[in-house]
């Protein structure tokens, strides 16, 4: 019993170091990109950059349906990889599709190509992250880092090479489109082919076709899915309305004070991402010394991490932001303080947030976010018109402490109910 427990230890470490230098890579690349496209371009470039990313990223998450989650999850094998990558890939084919009918319809036209290059760039990184999945669950942790380390390097570098030539937003992100697809067709699917061929799972030993089996990974899928888009539009939408009420300027000046809180959320969410496998695996067994143990753990470190980021920001905040995107950001100090505070409640709903997906009590979730939805948009409808950058950064701090309270209490409700 003790080797078992001294083992499940040395995985996670040894998952969470992997992952944890492939994401740390992997968003200095991002952040590299957001400081490029502001220092090297205008703020209202910027601006249209950050919004088309808080339009792109979410509908890319929305087709995804949180597909990796139900994935790590599956611990009984429901359901074949390749079931998982063909679910994956009509998804988010159909939100590339979405994309610019989207952009039409709700947004200006100038967000058009800058919109439908980055949904190209995530639906190819979604197409990654069901294949760190399959890696997840083969505990073949290197694989993701070396991936990550690549795709963050070599998309980087296209956006950044083109830029500094150009200085041209829509052809930088070609070539970050471009780099991107190099990792992904070159380095993940080939090295995934050997399980995409795989027969396991009891869906397929009782030889049901293919479209049944994706009709029913899309019925297990759909509570959690929904409650993903949810998530995802209550996370870009501090944004949607500043930029219908303020403009552009506003939504760069806010992206720019998010980043900060990606700093330690890179950390937080890669360890709570390598140990939703042996959550799930604990729950499944009714192990819950272990499963409470990892939870503690898991919830002592974000809270850590959240309490450093209140006091950096609190302390250098705004000369960070001064220093990282230029003196045009750094000027408003009370932003980063409340954007810091909501940053850390993110990053204990985080923990949250694979506590109860391991219970796959997806409805209950779903439940949940649907309160949260609407809460947000209520502070985001007061808020954001009346307080501006503030009024959106109060706006993340409600929604994220909603995030954190209400799913769980919606899972421990519907457990005690029946």
């Amino acid at each position: 019993m003790i080797g078992t427990a001294l083992a499940n230890r040395t995985t996670i470490r040894r998952a969470a170091s992997w992952m944890m230098c492939g994401q740390a890579a992997l968003s200095a690349c991002n952040w590299l990109q957001f400081v490029l496209v502001a220092r090297l371009s205008s703020m209202t470039a910027t601006g249209r950059f950050a919004l088309a990313a808080a339009v792109a990223t979410p509908l890319v998450l929305i087709a995804g349906m949180n597909l990796r989650a139900v994935q790590v999850s599956d611990v009984r094998g429901e359901y074949a990889f390749r079931d998982y990558f063909r679910f994956r890939a009509l998804t988010v084919a159909a939100a590339v599709v979405a994309a610019p009918i989207l952009v039409v319809l709700a947004f200006d036209a100038r967000l058009l190509l800058p919109v439908l290059l980055l949904t190209a760039v995530r639906a190819l990184e979604a197409v990654s992250d069901i294949i760190y999945g399959q890696w997840q669950v083969e505990e073949r942790w290197n694989l993701i880092g070396v991936s990550m380390i690549a795709r963050g390097a070599l998309g980087s570098s296209g956006l950044a090479g083109v830029l500094l030539f150009t200085h041209d937003l829509n052809a930088a992100l070609v070539g970050l489109l471009a780099g991107t697809a190099v990792v992904v067709v070159g380095f993940d699917v080939p090295l995934s082919t050997g399980a995409l061929r795989s027969h396991h799972g009891r869906l397929d030993d009782q030889r049901s076709s293919a479209s049944r089996r994706l009709i029913g990974l899309a019925a297990t899928a759909f509570p959690l899915a929904s409650a993903y888009v949810l998530a995802a539009l209550v996370d870009g939408l501090p944004r949607y309305v500043l930029e219908h009420a303020r403009g552009p300027e506003d939504v760069a000046s806010f992206s720019a004070a998010l980043q900060l809180v990606l700093v330690a959320g890179v950390l937080v969410n890669t360890v709570v991402q390598s140990a939703g496998r042996h959550l799930a695996q604990s729950f499944a067994r009714e192990d819950w010394r272990r499963f409470s143990r990892v939870i503690i753990a898991l919830g002592i470190g974000a809270a850590g991490a959240g309490l450093c980021l209140i006091i950096t920001c609190a302390v250098a905040g705004n000369g960070l932001l001064g220093m990282l995107f230029g003196s045009a950001y750094a000027r408003n100090a009370p932003l980063v303080v409340v954007v810091s505070i909501g940053g850390a409640l993110s990053y204990l709903s985080a923990v949250a947030g694979a506590a109860v997906t391991a219970t796959r009590r997806f409805r209950q979730v779903l439940y949940a976010y649907v309160l949260v939805f609407w809460i947000a948009v209520a502070s985001a409808a007061v808020l954001v018109p009346t307080y501006g950058l503030l009024g959106a950064a109060w706006t993340f701090v409600v929604s994220a402490a909603a995030s954190l309270l209400l799913p769980p209490l919606a899972v421990w409700w519907g457990a005690r109910s029946t």
